[in-house]
């Protein structure tokens, strides 16, 4: 069986790649797995150049084949250039790495001086990685950011999922709860075309490579 390494120490990351391949006759393995410290620099301006860049750091640190994920955040209410968007620099919007509970009450403070609520949809970019130079790669289409725009408010929800504290500000009218309280099948609900395409590619992506 091959092994792939998982390019994230990240929790809730884990999970979602674990899901999307399931039932691969691959072994997965993560950083903290191979006693891998260092973190990968995200010096690029895009999602997709970060994802690259991350591939890339962990295939050079473990001799693996590779998988990442990188994300942006969009405020759709907002213009383009204002300085509330976050974009790549989700986590250090603030000048250094926040921690959850950090993120959360950061991004809470914007979304209540816009009112209480912003339309945000995250911008992802995927690498699957088998050397320096041949990788794959990902990277959601405008049609489908606009598909994916979600309601943020300024009232979390008390659920937390380790990671990503932003799905406690997220509220999903059409199911009447916050994404931190939905299940997988309910959010697959929700996007299931892009997601089952995003599914497809990473499976067979990873196999075309190991």
């Amino acid at each position: 069986m091959k092994t792939l390494l998982i390019g994230t120490n990240n929790p809730s990351k884990l999970r979602v790649f674990e899901e999307y391949l399931s039932g691969l006759e691959v072994r997965c393995v993560t950083p903290a797995s191979l006693g891998l410290q260092s973190i990968p620099a995200e010096n690029e301006r895009s999602a997709l150049g970060n994802a690259i860049e991350k591939a890339r750091a962990w295939h050079k640190a473990s001799g693996l084949p590779v998988i990442t994920e990188d994300s942006g955040l969009v405020f759709l209410d907002l213009p383009k250039d204002h300085p509330d968007q976050p974009g790549v620099m989700v986590r250090r919007a603030s000048g250094h790495t926040m921690d959850d509970e950090e993120m959360l009450a950061w991004y809470q403070a914007i979304i209540h001086r816009h009112g209480g609520q912003l339309r945000a949809a995250w911008e992802d970019a995927w690498c699957v990685l088998q050397s320096e130079t041949q990788y794959h790669t990902h990277v959601d289409t405008p049609e489908a950011l606009a598909r994916h725009a979600r309601l943020m408010i300024d009232k979390p929800c008390e659920k937390r999922l380790p990671g990503w504290p932003l799905d406690s500000l997220t509220y999903l009218p059409d199911l009447g709860k916050y994404k931190a309280e939905a299940t997988p099948e309910e959010m697959a609900q929700t996007m299931q075309k892009d997601w089952q395409e995003l599914i497809d590619w990473l499976r067979q992506s990873v196999m075309s490579i190991l």
